[in-house]
């Protein structure tokens, strides 16, 4: 056993002093408690939602009091607690995570719904238009997703023409007898 000063030995595998017999509660009546939980957790990956979850649910959780300074574009608009850049800085890379801005963000059932909500409100304001300006927004909206398909597939065959590129060099290798 390893001796410290003064000859006294360190004993390894000794149990602990006290042992916890209860789990951690959050006091009931806190308004900070009540604040902090109701803060939605939006734009990380599943790995730092886990780790922000877990702070709110010990209350290690410490909300900012003044917005921060965004790592990327440096201005001053990161309103969430423990995020290094701003929403927009990691929408304009592919949805990065706000916090490791490693991972891809997780899709948000908050944003599915708000885009439902739009929708909704969208269709009542069309309900209210002259037949000419629903026709002209129609066009408009079907613009929008032909565009957004033609993104999609344009990045599928770029995937697809490197496989087939691949499969055409060994194509030609069989063909110079190398087998």
């Amino acid at each position: 056993m390893p001796q410290q000063p003064g000859g006294k030995s360190k004993k390894k595998g000794r149990a602990p002093a006290h042992q916890n017999t209860h789990a951690f509660k959050h006091n009931p009546n806190s308004k900070k408690t009540a604040k902090i939980l109701s803060t939605p957790v939006e734009g990380l990956c599943r790995r730092c939602t886990e780790k922000i979850e877990w702070r709110k649910k010990y209350r290690k959780y410490k909300p900012l009091t003044q917005p921060s300074k965004c790592n990327r574009c440096h201005k001053r608009n990161i309103k969430a607690a423990y995020h290094t850049i701003c929403v927009d800085c990691a929408s304009k890379d592919n949805k990065i995570c706000e916090m490791c801005t490693k991972e891809p963000a997780l899709r948000n059932e908050y944003d599915e719904q708000e885009q439902e909500i739009q929708r909704q409100r969208l269709l009542l304001t069309m309900s209210k238009m002259k037949l000419r300006e629903k026709r002209a927004l129609e066009r408009q909206l079907e613009r929008r997703a032909a565009e957004e398909c033609d993104n999609q597939s344009d990045e599928d065959i770029s995937l697809q023409g490197g496989v087939e590129e691949s499969k055409s060099t060994d194509d030609d290798d069989k063909d110079n007898g190398f087998d």
